[in-house]
């Protein structure tokens, strides 16, 4: 025996539950759809914010390169103007030591001699030109000295010709000649006074030797 169902709703109440459906599903629809927005406006909100994260470190990175740079820059700028003026001062200064050339001095000094003026001179003498220098170069440059003249007494002659033989003996001292030697009431003792006059050169090289008074210089030219 067949069975068929039997619909005794009306139509009316039919089209309504029909609709109701389709408003149901319409809403849910909505619902998922708002769902969906809000979850993609979260991932987006957040990738935001990882990205102003990273571009905040990066430039954060960027200023301590750039501040690098400047330190580079400065640092640059010091070390050219130091270079500028220690070449200043090599063309402007002596290459020997005033120090040096004192100390070298008394050190010479022989027993029972009294040193009292020491004079330096670094101003250009003219020299005569001889027959082998007239044909040279006017760019050469010419050599350069420092005369001193050194004065005193001693008790004896032989003492200043020994004062005159060490200096002879040591570099860079150069043209040393005694220009007098006379007699000289020190103290009511008879004594001899002198004057020793000399050059040294500034393009030659020379020794330095220590001692236990300080630094002097040495007795030849530097291997």
């Amino acid at each position: 025996m067949n069975q068929q169902p039997i619909d005794l709703l009306p139509n009316s109440i039919r089209e309504r539950c029909q609709a109701g459906l389709r408003t149901g599903r319409y809403v849910a629809a909505v619902i998922t759809a708002i769902a969906v927005t809000l979850a993609l406006a979260g991932y987006v909100r957040y990738d935001f914010s990882r990205t102003e994260d990273r571009h905040a470190i990066v430039k954060e990175h960027a200023d301590l390169v750039i501040q690098m740079e400047d330190r580079v820059r400065t640092l640059k700028r010091a070390l050219d103007e130091t270079n500028q003026a220690i070449n200043l001062q090599r063309k402007i200064a002596f290459p020997v030591e005033s120090s040096l050339v004192l100390a070298t001095l008394i050190n010479a000094l022989p027993d029972g001699m009294t040193l009292e003026r020491l004079d330096f001179d670094a101003t250009p003498r003219r020299q005569t030109r001889s027959s082998r220098n007239r044909g040279s170069s006017k760019e050469e440059a010419p050599p350069r000295f420092l005369f001193g003249e050194l004065s005193g007494f001693a008790i004896t002659d032989e003492s200043i010709a020994e004062l005159v033989t060490r200096l002879q003996r040591t570099r860079p001292f150069d043209e040393i000649s005694l220009d007098f030697s006379r007699t000289r009431n020190v103290r009511d003792i008879s004594a001899r006074e002198f004057r020793i006059s000399f050059r040294i050169s500034l393009d030659t090289p020379y020794a330095v030797e220590l001692t236990d008074a300080g630094s002097q210089f040495g007795g030849g030219l530097p291997e």
